[in-house]
């Protein structure tokens, strides 16, 4: 009989190339920093008192609530008390995997070109515990070992992203419930957004933005969970890695996302994703 619920894993890479799916039950809510992987989430909200931020805009959740989380979103939970419970499912599925299931249909819930696209669902308690009954049943599939619990998982797997897409694209209570990050913080993502290959720094934002350089990383580090740095960082990174993928040399990716020299790019690269550019680039090359 499989565990109903797993230990928490920081890791944001995944190890397989189809798809994961954790139950985690945290006797408190952790503050993560902001992060991002390159494959899509599905995040099933059961228990506790956390908000959601995704890239600049934060999502007030209640439970039962679940969020379709694009690759190359930075997000991050936001604990609004320190609740004696934070319980959640998270599915991770390999991009590459899910356009190859029925010709890509199953993206169609993660595309904001949609006209009833929401980032939250929030379904009618029908629904809801119709695909909350699916994910449990997922994970006990997932990590059982009982005659072809494989097989059974993908049938799942196949069932709740049917839904999913069934009730995203309806005309059920979807739910955009958010409010942004104080204006000059959203102001500086946005800045970032747009111009992180270009030269970034404290300094060089806080006189853009006519602010104490001080005050800015504090603002910065309260909103957003991470430093400025980091952030900047993380945003030219990302852009690399989609840039390798798609077959660019490593040498000028490094000078395309903003890197000062490519000896920096290799570090923070390798230390992101445990290889370096040029592996990234090959790896991508065999698939």
């Amino acid at each position: 009989m499989p565990k109903k619920t797993q230990r928490f894993d920081p890791r944001q890479n995944m190890n397989g190339s189809s798809f994961e799916i954790f139950h985690y039950l945290d006797p408190k809510t952790r503050h993560l920093e902001a992060h991002y992987h390159d494959f899509y989430e599905i995040y099933f909200f059961i228990d506790g008192d956390v908000d959601y931020w995704i890239d600049g805009s934060l999502y007030h959740l209640v439970p039962g609530d679940i969020l379709l989380i694009n690759p190359t979103e930075l997000h991050k939970p936001v604990p609004k008390s320190e609740s004696d419970k934070y319980e959640r499912i998270v599915l991770w599925i390999n991009k590459t995997y899910l356009s190859g299931i029925e010709k890509g249909i199953f993206e169609c819930c993660f595309d904001c070109k949609n006209p009833n696209y929401s980032k939250v669902l929030r379904l009618s308690s029908e629904n809801k515990n119709s695909l909350f009954s699916l994910a449990h049943e997922l994970c006990k599939e997932y990590y059982g070992k009982e005659f072809a619990s494989d097989i059974c998982a993908y049938s799942i797997l196949l069932q709740l992203l049917t839904l999913i897409n069934r009730f995203s694209r309806s005309d059920e209570t979807v739910s955009n419930e958010k409010y942004s990050t104080p204006t000059l913080i959203s102001e500086i993502l946005a800045y970032i957004n747009d111009h992180y290959y270009e030269k970034l720094s404290l300094d060089s934002l806080a006189a853009h933005f006519f602010i104490n350089k001080y005050y800015l990383s504090h603002e910065f580090k309260n909103s957003v969970n991470t430093s400025l740095y980091r952030y900047i960082t993380l945003k030219r990174l990302n852009a690399a890695y989609s840039l390798l993928c798609e077959g660019h040399p490593a040498n000028e990716v490094s000078i395309m996302c903003g890197f000062g020299d490519y000896t920096g790019f290799f570090r923070a690269f390798k230390a992101e994703y445990g290889i370096s550019p040029t592996e990234c680039a090959r790896s991508q090359r065999h698939l």
